[in-house]
């Protein structure tokens, strides 16, 4: 129930004029992690036209009095505004949770952000980090994706002399050594295994014929090589292959391409709004293949643009390597929502939750530093780089990360792993990965259409229900959970299940109602 991914933009328009990256550049970090929020009101600060901050002008920041300010550098416009715009919300979550805790904000010094859209922007991402330091004074830099840590290099990087987080999207082959300041919330997006799960799923289904419709830049070009790769080594050569430009409206021509070779699966390799527009020409064109892709399915455009067309798409998502629920995260989530609001998508029908997956990694980005200043006593440069190695590493919201001396990227406990995962009227399903537990999934999709249709005023309000309704659920499959599990593991479920509502009612009698106890 903690998908790591989602989104949040109903179509990618094109890419910003002036200067603007190559969509490769900047998109070859995006394959795991999307989500959805609306822009929140921060203060902007975009460079004004024409200027330009150099590497002479740094001067970082170190510790000192007044507010802390961090530095929010993404793409709050454009086509992946999502992920910017979804980055924002989470680290501004952040500080509303530590200005309001006691001693308010960090070691008594309130969180202030500060926002610059580097509109997909080589130019401009490096305007905004220079200018986060030389003019508004931050302590701390977020950014969503390293467009602007690519151009800088690592010698003005680590000039900027202050922490710099990414909290979704990790850069693979990072000098940690070159750049001490920078720390990534996870592993390099080049450990995915999501194209060897794929393939894997489609050769057990028996989906031997298989037609990829991609995108034709460089990043999504090299997916394509690989998975033709990966259908290889299995004995499955492609249909087909045909591509796509980066906002395409119509790629009738490539679909029905792709049909004439009378494939069991098209596999589409591109972002949301792209292979949305791919499973609306299958619709048209009656194709009844199924399509198919990796996480960037997860996006929020392409529920939203293909509609039912989406349903049945199978894909691979982040998933832990079990089948429990969180309870840290359980009560992160609603905590989020009853701030800023339920996120979800209808289709046939039904309301699914749209989970902020890209806010939670922000979240934790803030937090993190944030622990790591009190552990440092100061928000010194170098005070806080040798706190974020100590060898315990950090807590936030169920998930430890710990950074090795001399590396940006954290080992991380839990560990995730891909699944396969398919669609049901918006909701996600693991059903048909071979881990998964398919009366579970029924019950989860089952509890989602409940919760996610409801009223709550407080934490309490949506522990209980959550965790009734849950209850009330698995006790409407037992069997099928029991012969799937065994009786232990059922009886373990509802015990969790029993303490949550035991520790809510709790609460409610102590009249808290708005901070739950801690759930072990």
């Amino acid at each position: 129930m903690n998908p790591a991914a989602a989104h949040n933009h109903n179509s990618l328009p094109p890419a910003s004029q002036g200067n603007p990256v190559s969509r490769s550049t900047s998109l070859r970090r995006l394959a795991l992690f999307v989500t959805v929020i609306a822009t929140l009101a921060l203060s902007a600060c975009s460079p004004p036209a024409n200027e330009s901050f150099g590497e002479d002008e740094f001067t970082p920041s170190g510790s000192r009095g007044g507010d802390i300010t961090i530095g929010v550098v993404g793409n709050f416009s454009g086509p992946i505004s999502y992920v910017g715009n979804a980055m924002l919300g989470g680290a501004q979550h952040a500080a509303d949770v530590l200005n309001e805790n006691e001693p308010q904000g960090v070691n008594g010094r309130k969180i202030e952000l500060v926002k610059c859209d580097v509109q997909f922007s080589a130019s401009t991402a490096v305007n905004c980090l220079t200018k986060m330091v030389s003019v508004d004074g931050v302590e701390m830099i977020l950014v969503d994706t390293p467009l602007g840590l690519d151009t800088m290099g690592p010698e003005k990087t680590k000039a900027l002399g202050v922490p710099v987080f990414m909290p979704a999207l990790a850069e693979p082959n990072m000098d940690g050594n070159a750049m001490p300041n920078v720390f990534s919330m996870g592993r390099p997006i080049t450990e995915s295994t999501d194209l060897q799960v794929l393939s894997e799923h489609l050769v057990r289904e028996g989906k031997t014929r298989v037609a990829i419709i991609g995108g034709d830049d460089e990043f999504f070009t090299e997916v394509g090589d690989e998975f033709v790769e990966q259908l290889a080594a299995k004995g499955v050569t492609p249909t087909t292959r045909e591509r796509f430009t980066f906002g395409d409206v119509d790629v009738t021509a490539q679909v029905q391409a792709a049909a004439k070779t009378n494939p069991q699966t098209i596999v589409c390799l591109g972002l949301g709004a792209d292979c949305a527009r791919v499973a609306l020409a299958m619709e048209r064109a009656g194709v009844n293949a199924p399509i198919a892709g990796m996480s960037t399915l997860y996006m929020r455009a392409f529920r939203e643009l293909a509609k039912n067309a989406s349903n049945d798409a199978v894909f691979t998502l982040p998933h832990s390597k079990t089948n429990d629920v969180d309870p840290a995260f359980l009560q992160w989530l609603f905590d989020f929502f009853r701030r800023y609001g339920f996120k979800t998508v209808s289709i046939g029908g039904s309301v699914a939750p749209d989970y902020p997956g890209l806010e939670l990694p922000a979240y934790q980005a803030v937090d993190v530093f944030g622990k790591a200043v009190r552990v440092a006593g100061s928000t010194a440069t170098e005070d806080v780089i040798t706190a974020m190695h100590r060898s315990e590493g950090y807590e936030s919201v169920g998930v430890t990360r710990v950074w090795p001396a001399g590396s940006p990227y954290p080992t991380v406990d839990p560990e995730t792993e891909p699944w396969i995962t398919r669609f049901v009227n918006g909701h996600i399903s693991w059903d048909l990965d071979p881990r998964a537990v398919p009366a579970l999934e029924d019950a989860r999709i089952a509890w989602e259409e409940q919760m996610f249709t409801g009223s709550y005023e407080t934490d309490v309000d949506f522990i209980l229900a959550a965790a009734q309704t849950f209850r009330n659920e698995l006790e409407a499959r037992k069997d099928a959970l029991v012969a799937a599990e065994g009786q232990a593991k059922y009886d373990e479920r509802i015990a969790e299940l029993d303490q949550a509502i035991d520790l809510a009612e709790q609460a409610r009698a102590e009249g808290n109602e708005r901070k739950l106890p801690e759930l072990d």
